[in-house]
């Protein structure tokens, strides 16, 4: 057992001389490597430092070229800007100056159209063509552009109107004669105020239907002799309309009765008929009403007094001579004096209910004229109406002679219905209250009547 373990004793000690040796030889060959190394290091480094300080001028270079490049990208971003700021600028002017063109443009159409509204009838034929030539040439061309120019000569031309006309003018041109002939003769034109004259007759100048010089002839004067005068010599009289023609035109205005009417067209007829047998039944009704005639208010006292002191006959007498229906009803009355309260009453109230319809009868047609007149007139008015939407869909609206028709009837109707209906108003409100009196003044002498028999009675 001893010798054993001293075997393994001994094995142990020559391992660790063998591990000892072999860890010396390790270290030994770890120091070469780390002197190596080392050595390799500081190669490198110097390597490095040699390399770093080129590189280090380069990253300098390089820097300084960014800075100036950024530098110039700067400055062409300031000129952009300046650009662009410069580019808006000039749009703006731009869009103004079109602004201003097109302004200036309106106002030169607009001149140009309201000389072509304000020339007289007898300058059509010298500046209507002229006219309607530059505002052809101010339409829009294919560039879009607006030829000014060609509106700024509309200018020039009323220029030339206004020198011509400032001290009158003569011109040669055609009108319409008063017997419906268009003939050609001369035109004198001193402002506002045109003649014209052939070689035998003349007169002034007026708008005629189909919008040409119209001829009027002018009474005790010779318009042809007077242009020839002026045309010849400059000088010459001429008769001057102090209203411009207005006095004329309010004088073509003016129209009858039955002119007015008839511009109303179909409606016109039943509502003139309405008014007809309304204003004739109301006369008749007036007559009728106003004349009926009612006893005095103290008629039933005295007729009650006769009965109460037996003296009937008397009271038969004096009920005789009592006039209208209420007379009627108190002879009834006095009659059956002698009958019961009841009876009395009873026939004093047939009476009253008897003369009701007498005396209102026809009013209802007087109050159903007042209903339906204005009924008649608004039925006047659409078809008026629907006549004057149809002449604009046919005709448009630039003439209003066109539409006059359609308009007067939607308005003459409305008028006469109510002409009609107002009066037939007033009408049936004054005969229904005369009517109502008469019925009142009946029903209470009747109650008086009634009411003495009975008191008479109780007395007694």
């Amino acid at each position: 057992m001893k010798r054993g373990s001293l075997f393994i004793l001994i094995g142990l000690c020559l391992l660790g001389c063998l591990n000892a040796q072999s860890l010396s030889d390790v270290k030994q060959s770890a120091q070469v490597d780390l002197e190596a190394a080392l050595e390799e290091l500081a190669a490198l480094r110097a390597s490095i430092r040699e390399e770093k300080i080129p590189l280090a001028g380069e990253r300098r270079n390089l820097e300084a070229e960014v800075r100036t490049l950024r530098s110039k990208a700067e400055a062409s971003r300031a000129v952009q800007d300046n650009s662009d700021l410069r580019l808006d600028q000039l749009r703006a002017q731009i869009s103004g100056r079109e602004e201003e063109m097109q302004y200036a443009t309106n106002l030169l159409d607009e001149y140009v159209r309201g000389l072509q509204a304000r020339i007289h009838v007898s300058e059509v034929e010298l500046y209507e063509p002229r006219l309607l030539a530059i505002l052809d040439s101010a339409e829009e061309s294919e560039d879009g552009s607006i030829p000014i120019a060609k509106l700024s000569t509309g200018i020039g031309l009323g220029l030339e109107r206004a020198k011509e006309i400032l001290g009158g003018s003569i011109f040669k041109g055609s009108a319409v004669l008063p017997d419906g002939s268009f003939t050609e003769g001369s035109f004198l034109l001193a402002g506002p105020i045109a003649y014209f004259a052939t070689a035998d007759q003349g007169g002034l100048i007026l708008r005629g239907e189909s919008l040409r010089p119209a001829v009027e002839s002018v009474q005790d004067f010779d318009i042809s002799a007077a242009i020839a005068s002026i045309s010849s010599t400059g000088r010459g009289s001429i008769p001057i309309d102090g209203s411009m023609g207005n006095a004329r035109a309010i004088e073509q205005t003016n129209e009858t009765l039955i002119e007015h009417i008839k511009k109303g067209g179909i409606w016109i007829v039943p509502i003139l008929g309405f008014a007809l047998v309304s204003f004739a039944i109301g006369a008749f009704k007036s007559l009728e009403l106003y004349s009926i005639k009612t006893p005095a208010e103290d008629t039933v006292l005295k007729l009650v007094n006769l009965i109460k002191a037996g003296k009937s006959e008397e009271a038969a007498e004096l009920a005789s001579h009592l006039p209208g229906p209420s007379g009627d009803m108190l002879r009834i009355g006095v009659r059956h004096s002698g009958e019961s309260i009841a009876l009395v009453e009873e026939l004093c109230i047939e009476k009253v209910v008897e003369t009701q319809p007498r005396v209102q009868r026809l009013l209802s047609f007087i109050a159903t004229t007042a209903a339906v007149s204005p009924l008649l007139g608004l039925l006047g008015t659409v078809t008026g109406m629907i006549n004057t939407f149809k002449l604009i869909t046919i005709f448009g609206t630039g003439d209003a002679r066109n539409l006059s028709s359609g308009i007067s009837e939607a308005l003459i109707t409305t008028e006469f219905g109510l002409i009609v209906a107002i009066p037939s108003l007033i009408l049936h409100a004054v005969l229904s209250r005369r009517a109502n009196s008469i019925l009142a003044t009946m029903e209470k002498q009747a109650i008086g009547f009634v009411n003495g028999l009975k008191i008479a009675r109780e007395k007694s």
